[in-house]
């Protein structure tokens, strides 16, 4: 069984400070197999994780759509921004990776609407970030259940000490094809919890200074 955190952004999304050297060592640390990365409308550069073959790292984005983001799972090209939903999935799906929907229903996250599509192979049930957590949690975990999707969970970490407080346990070999085709058979679990409110107030405060 496999511990990934399933929604990670590094120094490549703007409101993140969290460096892949550093990322490597928090989930050594922490006994975590691995993580998705999933910079904000930019594809993950694998070059800067060359040093983790220990590790699963996944390449992914947080893509923006016209009604809220996606997370592009295992695509390593870039997918262009502010396309519709179907549009986005169907470029998710032509790279040969999964469109998951995150953190829905969550205040503060940007979203006009709820992402939602019939072609979507999986929900973010647990997303850590999000506000109001429980009510966000169980409102994705229903549409899961009507969609009849698998679920994940990530932190939707932006800073080093919020990773790995959401998590995905994946039955899988260690390789990223094989996680892949994990989430396909909807052999994960969501697991973890909310950020603390002193987490909160750092995402805050960093928000402020980027003004």
């Amino acid at each position: 069984m496999l511990k990934i955190d399933m929604h990670v952004h590094t120094e490549r999304s703007y409101d993140s400070s969290i460096s892949p050297q550093k990322l490597i060592s928090h989930l050594r640390l922490n006994r975590f197999d691995g993580a998705v990365i999933t910079d904000h409308d930019v594809v993950c550069d694998l070059r800067s994780f060359r040093d983790a073959e220990d590790l699963v790292i996944i390449p992914g984005i947080e893509i923006t759509t016209d009604l809220g983001h996606l997370i592009a799972f295992n695509v390593r090209t870039s997918i262009e921004a502010g396309q519709t939903v179907e549009e986005t999935i169907a470029k998710i799906h032509d790279k040969g990776g999964l469109a998951i929907a995150p953190h829905l229903g969550a205040l503060f996250k940007g979203t006009r609407g709820l992402p939602l599509s019939r072609n979507l192979d999986a929900i973010e049930a647990i997303n850590s970030a999000m506000f109001p957590f429980y009510a966000c949690l169980r409102k994705s975990r229903e549409i899961a259940a009507e969609y009849d999707l698998p679920q994940t969970g990530g932190s939707d970490a932006h800073f080093l000490n919020e990773v790995g407080i959401g998590y995905t346990l994946v039955e899988s070999d260690r390789e990223v094809k094989a996680v892949a085709g994990a989430l396909r058979k909807g052999n994960v679990k969501p697991c973890g919890g909310p950020l603390s409110w002193r987490m909160r107030g750092q995402r805050i405060l960093a928000r402020l200074n980027r003004v």
